[in-house]
């Protein structure tokens, strides 16, 4: 079933209508119409069924009208993760925006780290981001969408205090960390390709962030993201 984004949904039995945005990519690109059914989600756990009653303005300006069947709340699967991450090269960022909102992020801040490389031009590059946010909320039916902020310094993320991991190349077997050790909320951290510096190791470790074992191979920072946030259930780390 398709899904659209939109922040205030009607009760069931209730009218709405689409936003601008969206009632032009549901016209235009998938050529809905009246009739068919699609999903709507909130980006705070709600989702609800609807139906189009009418495609309704311009061609140019459409707008889809619809009616909502019915309307559920979800529960968010733990851990609610807070992703710190270096932003790597060019648009790579919007690959670990996408990645990381299917997977269910809860929060991504853009970290200005000592070897990072890259970094937003302006306040139009976070728009952006949030926008790759909601457009992979639609294609995965995640009903949650991840708060994105913009770029701060490695200090002022660390002193928001969230325990967690960080990404780090380690030696020897580890260990198996169970789905219980977990806690409910947690901090992934993960670095330039160039990885954090010893110091900022050291910081990190000093605030309760443990390292995470990212594998034997140097990642790039859009694909350690997507794996180490899967290794959250069931991952390796330091003992």
């Amino acid at each position: 079933m398709r899904n659209f984004y939109l922040a205030d949904i009607p009760q069931p039995g209730d009218h709405g209508s689409l936003s601008e945005d969206e009632s032009r990519h549901a016209v235009k690109v998938l050529r809905i119409k009246e009739s068919d059914r699609f999903r709507l989600l909130d980006g705070e756990g709600t989702a609800a069924e609807a139906v189009v009653c009418a495609v309704a303005g311009s061609r140019s300006q459409p707008r889809v009208n619809f009616r909502v069947l019915s309307k559920e709340r979800r529960s968010r699967s733990f851990p609610a993760i807070h992703l710190y991450t270096a932003p790597p090269r060019a648009r790579q960022m919007d690959y670990l925006i996408q990645a990381a909102t299917s997977l269910g992020v809860k929060h991504i801040q853009p970290v200005r780290c000592e070897r990072g490389v890259a970094e937003p031009a302006s306040a139009e590059s976070v728009e952006r981001w949030r926008k790759q946010a909601v457009s992979a909320v639609k294609q995965s039916g995640n009903p949650f969408l991840p708060a994105v902020s913009p770029l701060q310094d490695f200090g002022d993320c660390l002193r928001q205090g969230v325990p967690g991991f960080f990404g780090e190349q380690l030696s020897g077997e580890g260990e198996w960390m169970s789905r219980q050790d977990i806690p409910d909320t947690c901090s992934l951290w993960v670095g330039p390709e160039g990885g954090f510096t010893e110091t900022e190791k050291e910081k990190l470790r000093h605030a309760g962030v443990r390292p995470m074992n990212v594998g034997s191979w140097i990642m790039r920072v859009e694909t350690a993201v997507p794996v180490l946030m899967a290794n959250l259930i069931g991952a390796k780390i330091e003992k």
